[in-house]
């Protein structure tokens, strides 16, 4: 298995939660099992996991509507499918609590995921074996700087994405925070709408998918 390693799941969340809420965390365990053996890494595992149900542009009046943009709906699986992460790292891959992040929900907020990733970045050691989990809604904006063929770059959506003043995070920020990890030793999952994609070698996340694009005044 390569070391840096990211599994984009393209899903709508929309959906009611299903009779085996726990089949996305069995669909990982091979690939966890893989990538993150405690015999394999001299240093801490350490995991950032991040969930949104509840986004603020549903509330009344809080949604940018001047940008015509579309308004992310509250989903029903994102906090489920965070808490199940939790367990399998804490129970079968032995991930001690205080190595495990997580922001969900009006926590969630663009500000305290950029605070928090940074964070997260300094605390992270060359040796360490990292996990990041985001479970959400995700989209597609007109590519900033000219490295999509496609000319879309693939975002997530935090909790107050689509309200006024803020952006959502593209593909070329969470590229920059992969490639600024001391560790070449990480897996990433992005169980969100409009994935499929990949992370090269160099840590640039390249992602690939069909959403919905929005203009450049909501990126600046």
């Amino acid at each position: 298995m390569p070391k840096r390693t990211t599994l984009l799941i393209d899903q709508a969340k929309s959906y009611p939660v299903p009779a085996d809420p726990g089949s996305l965390v069995k669909s990982l365990i091979v690939i966890m099992t893989l990538a993150m053996s405690p015999l394999l890494w001299a240093g801490e595992q350490r995991a950032l996991l991040i969930g949104i149900n509840e986004y603020k542009a549903n509330d009344p009046g809080q949604a940018d509507k001047a940008s015509g943009a579309w308004i992310p709906e509250d989903l029903k699986g994102a906090i489920n499918d965070i808490a199940l992460m939790q367990q399998v790292l804490l129970t079968r891959f032995g991930v001690a609590e205080s190595n495990i992040t997580r922001l969900e929900n009006q926590a969630a907020t663009r500000e305290a995921i950029v605070t928090t990733m940074k964070q997260f970045i300094s605390e992270t050691q060359a040796d360490d074996m990292v996990y990041i989990h985001f479970s959400g809604h995700g989209s597609q904006v007109e590519d900033q700087n000219g490295d999509e063929t496609d000319g879309l770059d693939e975002t997530i959506l935090s909790y107050d994405a689509r309200t006024p003043g803020v952006r959502d995070i593209t593909d070329d920020e969470l590229g920059d925070w992969l490639a600024a990890l001391p560790t070449e030793n990480y897996l990433v999952t992005l169980h969100t709408c409009f994935a499929g994609g990949h992370v090269t070698r160099d840590g640039t996340l390249a992602a690939r998918g069909i959403g919905t694009v929005l203009p450049l005044s909501l990126i600046h």
